[in-house]
């Protein structure tokens, strides 16, 4: 080591440790099959959500891309969505089933012992 040396790699003394990156940008697009990964979901679905404009895409060449911010809003529009929605009731008659279950379930208690 000299006289001048610190001790520390080229890497380290640019403020750098080695084999750290640092993180890359969102893309702005993606292809089918990494935008069908992110909403976990299959091709035929994701192909779906494309045809009702769902999802902005566009071509390159050949390629289909996916604009990730369309399917970031997309995501936000499902959760909006389920928020907003009033909670599915019973069917009357799976109500009225339960409660005829309980009124037998109370009886057959309720029986003296033979």
């Amino acid at each position: 080591m000299s006289i001048c040396s610190t001790g520390l790699s080229r890497t380290e003394k640019k403020g750098g440790r080695l084999g750290a990156r640092e993180p890359l940008p969102e893309p702005f697009a993606v292809r089918t099959r990494v935008a069908a990964h992110l909403l976990s979901c299959g091709m035929t679905r994701l192909w779906q959500l494309i045809g009702a404009g769902e999802l902005e895409t566009f071509r390159d060449g050949r390629a289909r891309r996916v604009v990730t911010a369309s399917i970031r809003r997309y995501v936000a529009n499902r959760i909006e969505a389920q928020h907003s929605e009033p909670r599915p009731c019973q069917p009357e008659r799976a109500i009225a089933a339960r409660i005829e279950k309980s009124r037998v379930r109370r009886a057959d208690h309720n029986k003296p012992a033979e």
